[in-house]
């Protein structure tokens, strides 16, 4: 029958659309042009509080990147965005906007949980003290993970990069290694919330450190 407006004329699997790409590009995007589509898949990673990847397919063992399909969601869509963790199932409906390079892309998009995010969040103080009482549990529990964690500003450091620490717990603080932009917006004493991501090596020289991926609102 035909489609309801507002209703979705395709609904796929992100590998599944993914492949359809790395095939036949030319094929995918005379399909896909200008329409509605439902896509269910895995995060495999969230760029911004806007947009996010969903995990897509490999041509073979050489190809580093893959084909992926990237979500840009509505605004009202982007705090629940910010907090998807990595391998969470999500459905997304939009428009696709085109291809470029690696990346099918779905503008305008509505965003469903299919079950829950399991990303980490907590104060910079508890995950602080999470680190001092089992520095080597804890390593192991967060390398290479995410966290969503809030703090207060407690100064803001300016080397080869550009850092802020974040009150933990006796002289231990969180430091996060901000990005291009960042330092502007913030000020001692200041109360932040933001994701970031942990590197394989979380806590060196008393130090928990994270790398800033974005500021959320308080």
């Amino acid at each position: 029958g035909k489609k309801k407006p507002g209703e979705p004329e395709f609904s796929v699997d992100a590998k599944a659309m993914a492949k359809e790409f790395l095939d036949d590009e030319k094929a995918a995007k005379e399909k896909y042009a200008d329409t509605l589509v439902e896509v269910t898949g895995e995060v495999k990673l969230v760029k911004a509080k806007n947009n996010f990847v969903l995990a897509g397919v490999k041509k073979d063992a050489e190809d580093i990147f893959g084909t992926w399909i990237g979500c840009y969601v509505l605004p009202q869509y982007e705090s629940k965005a910010a907090y998807l963790s990595e391998g969470q199932k999500v459905k997304v409906v939009g428009k696709f906007i085109g291809f470029f390079t690696v990346e099918a892309k779905i503008g305008e998009a509505k965003l469903t949980e299919l079950e829950p995010s399991h990303l980490f969040v907590a104060t910079a103080k508890n995950l602080v003290n999470e680190f001092l009482t089992g520095a080597r549990a804890a390593s192991l529990k967060y390398a290479h993970k995410e966290v969503v964690v809030s703090g207060a500003v407690e100064d803001l450091v300016k080397d080869r990069f550009e850092y802020v620490n974040l009150t933990g717990s006796g002289t231990t603080h969180l430091k996060v290694t901000l990005n291009k932009g960042d330092w502007e917006h913030l000020q001692k004493g200041q109360h932040v919330v933001l994701r970031g991501s942990f590197s394989s090596i979380p806590f060196a020289d008393n130090e928990v450190h994270i790398h800033a991926v974005m500021f959320l609102p308080n």
